[in-house]
């Protein structure tokens, strides 16, 4: 009896021992502990003390993420609807935005503990990991445009909106116009599409439904669509793809692959792999390539003018388009008059896709002039507007007499097809009908631009 109790308690002393120098040598491979957590809460962002949209994976054991929670080498965190901010035992502040994997320790745990500070970090899995060293973080642009919907449900120009969101160490922001961007900032858009200025002349305009992240040398486009005005260099770079603009405009879109559209200037662009260069391409004006994460580019391929227009669109939309202007030539008029002339329109967003038009022109021959003005609405459907409304036409004819001036009312209809030549300009192609006692048509070709 005195034998199997001695043999209990010294099972019973190995045990603990065991269990006190196995945490012993754990609490030596502490490299971090979460320091603050914002996630999504009933429909708000909010700062928590634990979250089950942020998971720490250690052993194949899966726990919600909480405040002072401990990760040691080789633990997993999982980021959902949340932003995690970890403090490294070296002081370093990490911050994992919504969607991320990190893993500590290993070839990807090193890099980012050991990057440059304002310099985001990707892991093996390509995803969402910004390294920033708060005490240096420095102003490097501003928002210069935001549209979204107003508490009318319009679209159009706002000076605030929760629909756009900027991140810095983890806590959210609403965007309002003229808000500043600092390095390691990450602007996230979700009903909203702005443009952003930054400070050495390069201009972004951000889509619904995008993330970026903001440094000093460079860009790190997370999802969405933006379209790149890049005067002065800096590289942009997302899911293993390297761009590298030389004065150039260009539009990025699309995740695997990822879609390359060159509008003007020259862009480079490099597929790389664990820092080993894949492949590259020179993309120029009017070209397109296309990058598969991990492979290669492939060689760069005209875009016809069917595909132009899907490829700036978001692109128009956030340059502030909201009330727009055009001047066309014309050729037309009554079976009385045929002549040319000028269309002087203005046209203004009232709800999506719907905009308010008023318009006046003149046409002149040597019978005589025509000067019709008119008001409406005006939808839009991919390449084409088209539009309808009242119309007015103040008709003078030469005869022996000397002539005759004759005001005359009705309605009136158009259709325009466009197609974008700049950012901020359009090439359009009218037919109109005016329909009073008379039928008067018309043909014009012109711009439109916004204001």
């Amino acid at each position: 009896m005195r034998q199997t109790m001695l043999r209990i308690v010294r099972f019973v002393f190995i045990f603990l021992v065991t269990i006190c120098t196995s945490d012993l040598a754990l609490a030596q491979d502490v490299t971090a502990a979460v320091t603050q957590i914002t996630a999504l809460e009933d429909g708000n962002w909010s700062q928590v003390k634990q979250t089950s949209e942020a998971i720490r994976i250690r052993r194949g054991h899966r726990m919600p993420v909480a405040i002072d929670m401990t990760l040691e080498l080789g633990d997993e965190v999982v980021v959902e609807r949340a932003v995690l901010e970890l403090t490294m035992v070296s002081g370093e502040v990490i911050t994992l935005s919504r969607g991320a994997k990190f893993v500590v320790g290993g070839e990807a745990g090193r890099a980012a503990a050991a990057i440059d500070a304002g310099i985001p970090s990707y892991n093996a899995q390509r995803d969402r990991v910004v390294t920033r060293d708060v005490s240096v973080a420095h102003r490097i642009g501003r928002v210069v445009a935001l549209v979204a919907k107003d508490p009318f449900g319009r679209v159009t120009m706002v000076a605030k909106t929760d629909t756009a969101m900027r991140s810095r160490s983890g806590k959210y922001e609403p965007i309002t116009q003229g808000m500043e961007i600092w390095s390691g900032d990450v602007v996230e858009t979700d009903n909203a599409t702005l443009e952003v200025l930054l400070d050495d002349g390069n201009r972004l305009s951000i889509s619904k439904l995008a993330s970026v992240i903001f440094t000093d040398s460079a860009v790190y486009q997370q999802k969405g669509e933006v379209y790149y005005q890049m005067p002065t260099p800096r590289e942009i770079l997302l899911q293993g793809i390297s761009i590298k603009p030389n004065d150039g405009e260009f539009f990025v879109t699309g995740f695997d692959p990822v879609i390359i559209t060159a509008t003007r200037g020259e862009v480079t662009v490099t597929s790389q792999s664990g820092g080993e260069v894949l492949s590259q391409q020179v993309v120029r004006g009017g070209q397109k390539v296309e990058a598969v994460q991990g492979g290669p580019v492939r060689p760069a391929t005209r875009w016809n003018i069917f595909q132009r227009p899907g490829t700036l669109s978001h692109a128009y939309a956030t340059s502030g388009a909201m009330k727009e202007r055009g001047l066309h030539l014309i050729a037309g008029g009554t079976e009385d008059m045929m002549g040319g002339g000028m269309r002087y329109s203005a046209r203004t967003l009232i709800y999506h896709h719907i905009a308010w038009t008023r318009d006046i022109g003149l046409l002149a021959s040597a019978d005589g002039a025509q000067v019709p003005f008119g008001a409406g609405l005006e939808m839009t459907f991919g390449l084409f507007d088209l539009g309808g409304g009242v119309a007015t036409m103040l008709d003078y004819l030469t005869n022996d007499c000397g002539g005759k001036a004759t005001l005359r009312a009705g309605g009136q209809g158009h259709m325009r097809f466009t197609l974008p030549w700049t950012r901020a300009r359009r090439l359009e192609l009218e037919a109109r009908v005016i329909v009073t006692d008379t039928v008067s048509g018309s043909l014009g070709v012109g711009i439109g631009w916004p204001l």
